[in-house]
């Protein structure tokens, strides 16, 4: 197809969803498959790698739109066996003028080194794209369900991409056979206000200890019954906006989310925090302050912070990683989970904590890191 097109014209058609994927890649499939499932998405248009970046200006796009979500939706992203989390670009809050530029850019991000050194992938070439209006969110978050009535939810009022991309330390609710079972709010820390001095206890944002409801129900009620609808597990993210549940992206799940339970608890716990990526792994915690730190090896704890997709490359070494910030939905705790590594995130102090010992063992069903 030589045109960009609107969704509603692609889910009332009947191409089936892995043509469209093939044609207008993974995120594109997952957003027909709510929209043929009655789930209401944003207005959304779909840009083929063989529509030029010229002529996307007055190309059916609303022209009443401020700002624009540019997202990549390669035909490898966002399957059954990879999510490739965060690893090809995406651009949030882009003026209209410079949506070809942006376009652009994430089109080429197929070729990012991060994508070949973590998965060693083969150069895609350009990539499709999504387009949405960028909507302004009073909070917004992830669930990844089970398909069977649970599922974990996590959230954030700290921005649009803040949970996903892991610069915060999320609220969390954990379902399990469609009942509520257990709630956790965590105070969220702003990474931006953290490279600009000052206490952690001043730059923390404040917690909210109710219940995460939009429009009258609790969200991971909805979540279940957007499951319900598509009929499989899913990797949903919404925003709140304008007091409405918005659903942005539906994804298949790829990897199994801990439970928080573990039969291996040896050794006294030296800091706790989620359970983001299952198994056991004893080894040398090495905390990071660059991607590009020389004393790494191949085979340490990778120790950071928090991580970004440029951490990619070291995951991929890593036997295993601790965070001090971030939730167990985040693009890096996504990708722990697919390589087969334990995580867990959230810790607050594990690199503080943790710089000084030799060997430690890291337990990613249980969400503890013990000497």
């Amino acid at each position: 197809m030589n045109e960009i097109r609107a969704i509603d014209t692609i889910a009332e058609s009947s191409l089936p969803l892995a043509e469209i994927a093939a044609e207008f890649g993974g995120k594109a499939a997952g957003l027909v498959r709510l929209r043929r499932s009655g789930v209401t998405t944003p207005p959304t248009w779909f840009v083929p790698p063989s529509v030029g970046v010229e002529a996307i200006d007055g190309a059916g796009l609303d022209p009443e739109v401020a700002r624009w979500a540019v997202r990549s939706s390669g035909a490898s992203e966002d399957g059954e066996q990879r999510s490739f989390a965060g690893l090809f670009s995406s651009e949030l809050a882009v003026e209209p003028t410079a949506v070809p530029a942006a376009v652009a850019r994430v089109r080429a991000s197929g070729t990012n080194a991060r994508l070949r050194a973590g998965y060693r992938f083969a150069d895609p070439g350009p990539i499709p794209v999504v387009l949405q209006p960028f909507l302004d969110a009073a909070l917004a978050g992830v669930w990844i369900g089970d398909g069977a009535g649970g599922g974990v939810l996590e959230w954030s009022s700290s921005g649009t991409d803040a949970v996903v991309a892991g610069t915060v330390t999320p609220s969390r609710e954990v379902w399990r056979a469609g009942e509520l079972v257990s709630e956790r709010s965590e105070r969220t820390i702003d990474t931006a206000r953290l490279a600009h001095g000052g206490t952690e206890r001043q730059r923390g944002a404040a917690v909210s200890g109710t219940p995460l409801h939009a429009e009258g129900r609790k969200i991971g009620a909805r979540c279940l019954i957007v499951e319900q609808a598509v009929g499989a597990a899913c990797d949903l993210e919404f925003c709140v906006h304008a007091g409405q549940l918005v659903w942005l992206q539906c994804r298949p799940v790829t990897a199994r989310i801990p439970v928080g339970v573990s039969g291996d608890s040896k050794g006294d716990v030296v800091v706790s925090g989620f359970a983001a990526a299952g198994g056991v792994s004893t080894g040398r915690p090495r905390v990071m302050l660059s991607p590009e730190d020389e004393a790494w090896e191949h085979g340490d704890i990778l120790v950071v912070r928090y991580t970004s997709i440029d951490w990619v490359p070291l995951m991929t070494e890593a036997s295993a990683i601790v965070t001090d910030i971030g939730g167990g939905l985040s693009h890096a705790a996504i990708i722990a989970r697919e390589l087969g590594i334990p995580c867990v995130t959230g810790t607050e102090t594990g690199t503080r904590a943790l710089g000084s010992l030799k060997r430690v063992t890291v337990d990613g069903d249980a969400g503890k890191v013990r000497r």
